[in-house]
C-alpha cells in the first residue's frame, strides 16, 4: 500500500466531509484567505483537494479566485503559481471548475501532472461523504493500491455509479482529467 501525501483546502462549511474524505483536516477558509494562505502548504504532496467556491464566467474570462464562505478570496492564481506542485495530482471539486477555469492553468503551471475538474455547478454535502468527497475518497484509495490517476479516476466513477440515485454522485461521476489545451 503506498502512503500518500494529501493537501486539503475548502469552504469552511464543508470541513468534516472534506476531512473525512481526505482522512486528516483540510485547511479552510476562512479563516484562511488569500492573505493568509501560504503557498508552500501545497508543496510536497501527491495529491491536492480543493472543494472551494467557484464562479461562472463567461468562458473562464476574469476568474481568478476561488472563495470560501462568505465570499472570503480563499486563492488566486497568483498564489498558486508561486508554488512548486512537483507532480502532484488536484481534484478540483470547485463549481466551474471544469468550464476553463484559469486556476486549473495555474496548477498546471505551477507543476501538477494532471487536473481533474468537472462543469458547472458541483453538489456537496456538509457532513456526509458523496459527490466528489466521495469521488476523492476512491481516487485516494486506487491510488494508495498504485493505480495512476486515469485508472483511479475510472474506479472511483464505478463506485459512484452504485450511488447514481443521488444527484451529487452522478455529477461526481461526469469529472475528469481536464486536458492542458483546454485550459
Amino acid at each position: 500500500m503506498r502512503k500518500l501525501r494529501i493537501f486539503g483546502y475548502c469552504a469552511r462549511s464543508a470541513r468534516v466531509a472534506v476531512a473525512q474524505a481526505i482522512g486528516r483536516e483540510p485547511y479552510t477558509s476562512p479563516p484562511h484567505d488569500v492573505i493568509t494562505f501560504v503557498p508552500g502548504w501545497m508543496e510536497n504532496h501527491d495529491l491536492l483537494y480543493f472543494r472551494l467556491h467557484g464562479e461562472d464566467r463567461e468562458g473562464g474570462q476574469g476568474r481568478l479566485a476561488w472563495y470560501g464562505d462568505w465570499g472570503f478570496e480563499a486563492l488566486n492564481a497568483e498564489r498558486i503559481r508561486k508554488a512548486d506542485l512537483g507532480g502532484a495530482v488536484a481534484v478540483v471539486a470547485n463549481c466551474y471548475g471544469g468550464d476553463g477555469d484559469p486556476m486549473v492553468e495555474a496548477l498546471y503551471r505551477s507543476g501538477c501532472a494532471a487536473v481533474v475538474a468537472g462543469g458547472g455547478v458541483n453538489v456537496g454535502a456538509r457532513v456526509k461523504v458523496l459527490g466528489t468527497d466521495l469521488l476523492v475518497q476512491w481516487v485516494i484509495r486506487m491510488m494508495r493500491v498504485g493505480f495512476e490517476i486515469e485508472r483511479a479516476l475510472r474506479w472511483a466513477r464505478v463506485r459512484l455509479a452504485m450511488s447514481g440515485w443521488r444527484a451529487s454522485d452522478r455529477d461526481a461521476a461526469r469529472f475528469e482529467v481536464v486536458r492542458r489545451e483546454r485550459c
